[in-house]
């Protein structure tokens, strides 16, 4: 079995997008949109092994695989191809992995002779929860859309081009502010502040792939919404269709210094997504200030990515 590995680009959209389809993707990543925003730290390929799509991720390190190979059937000559097409890239065989797995698949892999370990957790919410914020698990969220709304007066916009450069502008605001109080947050649990600059370097990977959103969300069939508060763009939050129940929300950018605003825009876009049951707000990273915050909104599921090795 030889599998070619032809390089992802936006003409594939359709051919790969009809894999996930049927796949009924379990993760927000599962998504071609997702794939793409993220061209500017990984060469993706994919290949097709036995009726199976196959999406492969390249950076400095090495290959691995995305997520799950995509099929109807998949048995261990199909996971076996994959880690042979790795081993031909990665000198270290530990470089060699399959990336988010759930734990309805995994017993594919573990009885096909492979080991899994624990990475990200996602965080998904009935959506109907969040349009309203009633009850009193909510009462903090409540209070601080409350404020803004009497405090401020603000537009909720559907986003275009002309906001392009807006957003990048907000975005290098809210990362340094994320920044700051993640540090100020974490003085005894990371003195030594390497977790601080680990945090730092995500949100400026992440300045790219919001970045590559906005040029391409036409394309991509992102939706984008953002709050102007006299004129000025102040907040902005970008997703996408998952599944027919699903809707993921990958970014949400708002300047912290006013107070309300990221819960305002969460919830009034959580309102205009009616035909959805579900949000999917992606993982934590496994930094334990973005569990905190995705934790607060009471989550339904909590669901477990898992990698799988040799």
């Amino acid at each position: 079995m030889t599998a070619k590995l032809k390089p992802i680009r936006l003409q594939e959209k359709n051919k790969i997008e009809a894999f996930l389809k049927k796949a009924n993707p379990p993760l927000g990543v599962y998504s071609f949109a997702y794939i793409y925003i993220w061209k500017d730290f990984f060469k993706f390929y994919y290949a097709v092994i036995k009726d199976a799509l196959c999406v492969f991720a390249q950076d400095e390190g090495g290959v691995f695989l995305y997520f799950a190979p995509l099929g109807e059937k998949i048995d261990k000559d199909i996971i076996d191809e994959c880690f042979r097409i790795m081993a031909r890239f990665n000198k270290n065989e530990c470089l060699s992995r399959i990336e988010n797995i759930t734990d309805r698949d995994r017993e594919i892999y573990l009885n096909a002779g492979y080991k899994s370990y624990p990475t990200f957790k996602t965080y998904i919410y009935e959506r109907s929860e969040l349009t309203a914020l009633k009850g009193n698990k909510f009462k903090h969220k409540r209070a601080s859309v409350n404020f803004f709304q009497k405090h401020y007066k603000s537009s909720y916009i559907r986003y275009s081009k002309e906001h392009f450069q807006a957003c990048l502008n907000l975005y290098r605001v809210w990362s340094k502010e994320r920044l700051l109080k993640y540090r100020d947050g974490n003085p005894d649990e990371h003195p030594d502040v390497h977790r601080g600059s680990i945090y730092g370097a995500m949100l400026e990977q992440s300045f790219f792939a919001f970045r590559a959103a906005l040029c391409d969300y036409q394309k991509l069939g992102l939706e984008i919404r953002a709050v102007l508060i006299d004129n000025k763009l102040k907040a902005c939050s970008i997703g996408y269709v998952l599944k027919k129940n699903t809707f993921c929300i990958i970014f949400e950018v708002a300047d912290l210094k006013i107070k309300g605003l990221a819960q305002f825009i969460f919830m009034r876009f959580c309102q205009e997504l009616s035909e959805y049951k579900y949000i999917d707000a992606m993982d934590d990273s496994g930094l334990e200030n973005l569990s905190v915050t995705k934790l607060s909104y009471k989550p339904i599921k909590i669901e477990q990515a898992f990698n799988i090795v040799r």
